[in-house]
């Protein structure tokens, strides 16, 4: 307790202490080092914390741990803007701001994207020989429709000294971005090909959940920049904020054995359907399995592609025998050569 009396020492009418003036009168004799620090609360839709916070969290950590840094900008733009980038959200006309700071801020955001893209040629007008960025924030799709949580990503060029050896930023490497994101966020997402505005012929591509599209990427076609930018969105909001983060499996003790499998199959079978056929068909040893190479050209017919893949197997505590694997990996490499192609396989 404080052992204090007030007293009146001001004209009559005026409290005895002002509320401010008995904190700090109770904080000086308290001691201010003894107080712990503590943020102020948030009200409103900003008081506590939700599993959407939790989500955008770890989204954006993720994102800036693969070397990105984070833009935050107005949430306007231009209508040139608006029509120039393909929306996740919202049709018809976008909402118009009634006083805006310019014609630059006339209307509400629709796309991340758009906005990047400018950051990107702003640094590398000045000299930047390549950009990583991201923003995370909101899209507003018009009407009555409710705001969309959305993140979006912008690379391009090479990052870091002569010393680092940096490689420029390809379309597989920006797509690679987004797929340690889902690892990141426990979604598995596939990417189908897609004609997109403002992205270069051949190079766009979406990504779907569960038949639903959820973001698009590609190769931006016209920037005037001295490299080339990637760009591409995703909708958070139709993430599950309960999915945990990826599970980490300690490697094994002992080596294990891998061979590769080349088949040459028609064009238009997808990477997607045929990591399908191998993870209805995997079973141990196997752990594992990555796309090495695809080759159209000499030896190949018209009409198809060869395409090499590397499957890791392992039997954890034990060391396998090449018999097992040839055993194993015969199979595998029958049943797709019976599915979709002829094949023909190299161990290593």
């Amino acid at each position: 307790a404080v052992d204090f009396e007030p007293r009146r020492d001001g004209p009559p009418g005026e409290p005895l202490a002002w509320r401010q003036d008995l904190f700090e009168e109770v904080l000086r004799h308290v001691g201010l080092d003894a107080i712990p620090a503590t943020l102020p609360a948030l009200g409103g839709v900003d008081a506590g914390g939700t599993p959407m916070h939790e989500l955008r969290r770890r989204a954006t950590d993720l994102v800036a741990a693969l070397g990105f840094a984070e833009a935050i900008h107005f949430a306007f733009q231009d209508r040139a803007a608006d029509e120039a980038w393909p929306r996740l959200a919202g049709a018809g006309e976008p909402l118009e701001l009634a006083n805006p700071l310019s014609e630059r801020h006339a209307v509400l955001r629709r796309t991340l994207v758009a906005n990047l893209v400018a950051s990107a040629a702003f640094n590398a007008h000045r000299g930047a020989d390549g950009v990583r960025l991201f923003e995370c924030g909101r899209l507003f799709p018009g009407g009555e429709a409710a705001e969309v949580e959305a993140i979006a990503l912008a690379a391009g060029g090479r990052l870091g000294s002569a010393w680092d050896r940096p490689a420029a930023v390809d379309l597989p490497a920006f797509k690679g971005f987004f797929e340690a994101l889902f690892e990141e966020l426990g979604v598995v997402a596939v990417a189908r090909p897609a004609d997109l505005p403002g992205i270069l012929p051949g190079t766009g591509g979406e990504w779907t959940l569960a038949g639903e599209r959820i973001g698009w990427f590609g190769r931006t076609a016209a920037t005037g920049l001295p490299f080339e930018l990637f760009v591409g969105e995703l909708r958070l909001d139709r993430f599950d904020p309960a999915a945990g983060p990826r599970r980490i499996t300690a490697p094994p003790r002992v080596p294990g054995v891998a061979a590769d499998l080349t088949l040459t199959h028609r064009l238009e079978l997808s990477w997607a359907e045929l990591a399908a056929a191998i993870d209805e068909l995997a079973a141990p040893p196997l752990v594992g399995y990555r796309l090495e190479e695809r080759y159209r050209g000499t030896g190949v017919p018209d009409g198809a592609v060869a395409t090499t893949i590397r499957f890791d197997y392992n039997a954890g505590e034990r060391s396998l025998t090449q018999e097992e694997v040839n055993e194993r990996h015969a199979a595998l490499a029958a049943e797709l050569e019976r599915r979709f192609g002829t094949g023909r396989e190299a161990e290593s």
